[in-house]
């Protein structure tokens, strides 16, 4: 019998085991190969063409992205004709940002020289290339004219001596030498660029890095998230605790600068991701809930920081929890508990398998809606409450909260490679009711933000998603495959990227027609959404990257090409070696990049739901993959700041916590509320205010950044206004807080009575 025998790598090592097959397996493989190789030569070849033309612009970008001598790096391409369209003086938009904007037609086109010429101006003027991103999401050939690309670009340039910040960002096409010629051999013979966005920004940077520092994750474990928001100490700042690495972040009061301590609590067990603060018991203080592999553990808090010596078991799951993701809590039947909900992942590829269909997949491992029996146990009744059929999401993120407005905690499910899923609460009772959504609830769900974008006073959901300029491309080739209708159209849906569901208060969402303002940001994971400058309009930033390495190209392709069609649910250890593994070893190998070298995204909002982004010129377009981020005003001066983790690869393998102090200048007023007392009654509160402009409302939801937690806290920009003309606190079992007129630009701190108080009382200090 003829055996048939593969190695196995460990990335770019040396075998490290060998596997034998039974001839059927490679029977199978071997067809698997041949098939694979089949579709490249009849389906995809005009694609592969398109690559290898995309590959003769991009191999430039890891050298303009490299120290020293940047400007130096262009070669061949120095002589290449631009042809580029005038832009106008343009408009002044919050934070003394300048942006103009053209689109062109041939026909406006100015020659303006040579790639070469304009950099050797540029760097004359004393202008430091920071970085450049490019990536084909467009090609095209006929019988009368050259190949041409089309290319989105973005140039980030910075000017020491006059503090200036300039980015640069569009659409270019770039066209070919020769007609027939192979794509290896082919040179660009003009580029004119036909969008021209310009953003423009002096003086001292508006985010400036307050704390950078490595940390290595605990024993046992990958990575140093999740990433907690908490006032533990109760001294009215905010302190950063990470579960992964063990540690607190804190800037004492009085100080400027950050300090690290151990974590106030006996450590957590190794390699969990799912974390959260929240009143279980119900005794007022907040506890820490942790999902391990056997189930739920929680170390009782005892306020003013404290937490008990020891976790104790108040869940046990049925089966080994393999992927422990997100845990979110709220009353699914009024009986004035805090339920849970938890949820886990599926990490795509490990064992052979693949979330199968890619766009819709639901053969992921178990969530669960865990019922408050008030004794200190928990039932499952996931089923029992109409959630079974959806529950092998691949969840990133969950949220219970009340957005109906009708007393009972529904529930939003954000999951990758299905995306958006809404279930309203009918008496304990979850109707699904994701089909008013439309085929716009599907994407690379990661995670998701609950925010009123709109200003009528009912809560709207940011979908974290990512968009893929290989999908793209494809789109636009009309590049299919036969056999497989559904891939081909959900591509667009899938890779729209970011997208905002705008609630009408009884439960119904709809997309909302400007999410194409903040979809293109590219493979987004947390997301914060705060007023950055104090305007009373909402921003939005996003942490941004998957895997950078070295090389620019991207295992996209092979995403998009293979990987969604040879996929299936089953694990399939021979496919995993021979295909999978093969694949990535190859990568590693070439040291190619998966959803690399992109920034992080600052969306201000400049005007009503417009868009603009403007991460670089802020100071904010960090290029490490990032992940978690915290939006919070740290030092209590009103202006919003920023911390974000990294998981890096390169050039060396690490990970990071990065702060940034907003220093941006002239912003509005604000006011903010901070919770003392009985904390713990705060998640799943409702603060609202109003003034003679409008209504302004936040929602203390847990479950809904990406392994983080925000504080228990509501920051409000109010630009000229100066008095509040309503104020409005409501806690999850709909107890109102009544409070005196509360201190404009000053965190107002509100006093929660312990459960068994009276609901309503004067409870405000400042």
């Amino acid at each position: 019998m003829l055996g048939f025998v593969v190695l196995r790598f460990n990335a770019v090592s040396a075998p490290r085991e060998t596997v034998a097959l039974a001839p059927e397996q490679a029977e199978a493989l071997l067809a698997l190969d041949a098939a694979e190789r089949a579709a490249d030569e009849q389906q995809w070849s005009s694609v592969l063409a398109a690559f290898r033309y995309e590959d003769q612009i991009t191999r430039l970008v890891p050298l303009l992205n490299r120290e020293p001598s940047t400007w130096t790096n262009l070669g061949a391409f120095a002589s290449l004709p631009v042809r580029y369209p005038a832009a106008p003086a343009g408009e002044l938009l919050r934070a003394k940002i300048r942006r103009s904007l053209v689109v062109s037609t041939n026909g406006e086109l100015q020659l303006a020289g040579t790639l070469g010429n304009l950099t050797a101006t540029a760097q004359a003027q004393g202008w430091r290339l920071d970085r450049v991103s490019l990536r084909q999401i467009g090609f095209e050939t006929n019988s009368n004219q050259r190949p041409r690309s089309t290319l989105a670009f973005s140039v980030s340039l910075s000017q020491t001596a006059s503090e200036t910040r300039l980015q640069l960002r569009g659409k270019a096409e770039v066209i070919w030498q020769n007609k027939f010629s192979s794509p290896a051999m082919n040179q660009p013979a003009s580029v004119n660029i036909i969008r021209l966005e310009r953003l423009e920004r002096s003086g001292p940077p508006a985010f400036r890095e307050w704390f950078a520092t490595e940390l290595p994750p605990q024993a046992g474990s990958f990575f140093i998230d999740p990433l907690l928001a908490r006032d533990l100490d109760g001294d009215g700042r905010t302190e950063l605790c990470l579960l992964g690495a063990g540690r607190v972040a804190r800037l004492p009061a009085g100080k400027s600068a950050w300090a690290l301590e151990s974590a106030p609590w006996s450590t957590p067990p190794a390699s969990q991701r799912a974390v959260i603060f929240a009143d279980i018991n119900g005794d007022g203080w907040e506890d820490l809930l942790i999902a391990d592999h056997e189930g739920l553990l929680l170390i009782r808090g005892e306020g003013a920081g404290r937490f008990a010596e020891n976790p104790t078991r108040i869940w046990r799951a049925p089966a080994r929890l393999e992927e422990p993701q997100v845990l979110s809590v709220g009353d699914v039947d009024r009986d004035g508990r805090l339920d849970i909900f938890f949820g886990q992942y599926r990490v795509p590829y490990v064992g052979g398998q693949f979330p199968t269909p890619y766009y819709d997949a639901n053969d992921g491992l178990p969530f669960y809606l865990l019922h408050n029996d008030g004794d200190g146990s928990f039932t499952d009744i996931t089923g029992a409450s109409g959630l079974a059929a959806k529950r092998h999401r691949r969840v990133y993120s969950a949220s219970l909260f009340d957005w109906d407005q009708d007393g009972d905690a529904d529930l939003i499910v954000m999951s990758d490679f299905a995306g958006i899923d809404l279930f309203r609460n009918d008496a304990g009772r979850f109707i699904d009711v994701t089909a008013q959504l439309g085929e716009s609830r599907h994407l690379f769900g990661m995670g998701h933000a609950i925010a009123d974008f709109d200003g009528n006073g009912t809560p709207d959901v940011l979908a974290v998603g990512m968009d893929s300029p290989v999908a793209t491309l494809l789109d636009r080739l009309a590049a299919n495959r036969p056999g497989f209708p559904h891939h081909a159209r959900m591509r667009a849906a899938m890779t729209f990227g970011n997208r905002v569901f705008l609630g009408d208060g009884r439960g119904g969402f709809a997309p909302a027609a400007w999410s194409d303002e903040i979809a293109k940001a590219g493979w987004a994971w947390g997301a914060a959404v705060a007023d950055f400058e104090n305007s009373g309009a909402l921003d939005i930033y996003l942490a941004n990257g998957h895997e950078t390495l070295a090389n620019y190209a991207d295992y996209e392709r092979q995403f998009w090409l293979h990987d969604i069609y040879v996929g299936r649910s089953e694990p399939d250890h021979a496919r995993d070696l021979f295909f999978f593994a093969g694949a990535r070893s190859r990568r590693l190998a070439a040291k190619e990049s998966f959803g690399g070298w992109q920034e992080n995204k600052l969306f201000l909002q400049a005007g009503a739901q417009k868009f603009i982004e403007t991460a670089f010129v802020l100071g904010v377009a960090l290029p490490e993959d990032c992940r978690n981020v915290i939006a919070a005003d740290f030092d209590g001066d009103g202006r919003v700041d920023l911390a974000v983790t990294t998981v890096e690869l390169t050039p060396r393998q690490r990970q990071r916590l990065l702060i940034y102090r907003n220093e941006l200048p002239d912003t509005g007023h604000w006011i903010g509320f901070r919770f003392t007392g009985a904390t713990g009654r705060a998640a799943n509160a409702r603060v609202r205010i109003g003034t003679k402009c409008g209504t302004q409302t936040r929602w203390l939801v847990t479950g809904d950044g990406f392994r983080s937690q925000n504080d228990l806290v509501a920051h409000f920009g109010l630009s000229a206004e100066t008095a509040l003309t309503r104020t409005e606190i409501v806690l999850f079992n709909g107890e109102q807080i009544e409070i005196p007129p509360p201190q404009v630009d000053h965190w107002n701190t509100v006093l929660l009575p312990p459960p068994e108080k009276t609901k309503r009382h004067d409870a405000i200090s400042k």
